[in-house]
């Protein structure tokens, strides 16, 4: 399946009818893409709010300083850990479901995955005595 791509636009208001409507900030990239589809061809339409991406520098401190520490600690390669890490943060959020959802943190924002960071750190430290450096500890 091929990515869908998105377009950005503010909702705004008629001045005289009061009726709300989108204003895309690249109208002419939307139309083409329309175009492209073609006329009377069924699509589907998702609005919702702009979702916050996760910062370079949290990716960069993720993968260079909290996953290498924890391939340190599990003897895993950092992918390995990471997945391991994710299952267990989900397990514990969830203690009475027996197979706890699964967690994405592609899909994570910036203040899921500091939640998320601070509880692996905590965890390294309280479970293996290792201590893991904060973000702003390191330069990564």
């Amino acid at each position: 399946m091929k990515a869908a791509p998105v377009f950005k636009a503010e909702v705004q208001k008629y001045r005289v009818s009061q009726a709300l409507d989108l204003v895309f900030s690249d109208y002419g990239r939307y139309a083409n893409h329309l175009r492209k589809i073609g006329e009377g061809q069924p699509v589907e339409v998702i609005i919702r709010k702009p979702q916050q991406k996760r910062s370079d520098a949290l990716n960069r401190y993720h993968w260079g300083v909290l996953m290498v520490h924890w391939s340190e600690i599990t003897g895993y390669d950092p992918v390995e850990a990471h997945y391991m890490l994710l299952a267990e943060y989900a397990k514990r959020r969830n203690p009475d479901k027996k197979y706890p959802p699964g967690l994405a943190s592609s899909k994570m924002t910036n203040s899921e995955m500091l939640e998320f960071h601070q509880w692996a750190r905590r965890f390294a430290l309280e479970e293996f005595s290792h201590y893991i450096p904060e973000p702003n500890e390191v330069d990564v």
